[in-house]
């Protein structure tokens, strides 16, 4: 981002779908659900947490997760954190998830 000047702000954020490409995917019943395409799935998440640590910083807390994505839930945010296997530093609240090494295969 300061190599190309670019503002975070003028990043988009939230889920972009795998299917049509469209972001602002919406949390449902433990799935992304797709309001362009109609189209659920269950992963879409993964990319955006790449993207954040291409684009935003190589570390993530819940609460960074949470707004990137576009989620209200906390325990959801965690939830799907944890479920990532991502190694972390920190405990509870203080906890910080960083990229593994095979992350971006």
């Amino acid at each position: 981002m300061e190599k190309y000047r670019i503002n975070k702000k003028d990043i988009i954020t939230g889920v972009q779908c795998p299917h049509c490409k469209a972001f602002a995917m919406i949390r449902k019943m433990r799935n992304w659900f797709c309001p362009s395409c109609s189209t659920f799935d269950k992963l879409a998440h993964i990319k955006a947490v790449e993207d954040y640590f291409l684009l935003i910083k190589p570390s993530i807390t819940s609460k960074e997760f949470l707004e990137f994505v576009h989620i209200t839930s906390k325990d959801t945010a965690n939830r799907l954190l944890v479920s990532m296997k991502l190694p972390y530093t920190g405990e509870n609240r203080g906890r910080i998830y960083y990229p593994s090494k095979d992350f971006f295969e």
